[in-house]
């Protein structure tokens, strides 16, 4: 006998589920989207050309060997 303090379980039965925890998953944000901060001043009148920096200042990156 491996555990004589265990009891022979019954045929058949199925072992018992795991304790279910105490605190719930988190979920995530609840609610609708926005698709950018409504808030930000200035979002929905763009400035005229060169109003905003170069990705990358400088001179254009080499596009290599066309065939």
């Amino acid at each position: 006998m491996a555990n004589p303090g265990l009891p022979d379980p019954t045929p058949g039965d199925l072992p018992p589920p795991p304790p279910t925890p105490e605190e719930e998953p988190d979920i995530g944000p609840t609610g609708p989207r926005t698709p950018y901060p409504v808030n930000d001043p200035g979002i929905g009148e763009p400035g005229g050309p060169g109003s905003e920096p170069d990705i990358f200042p400088g001179a254009p990156t080499d596009p290599g060997t066309r065939m």
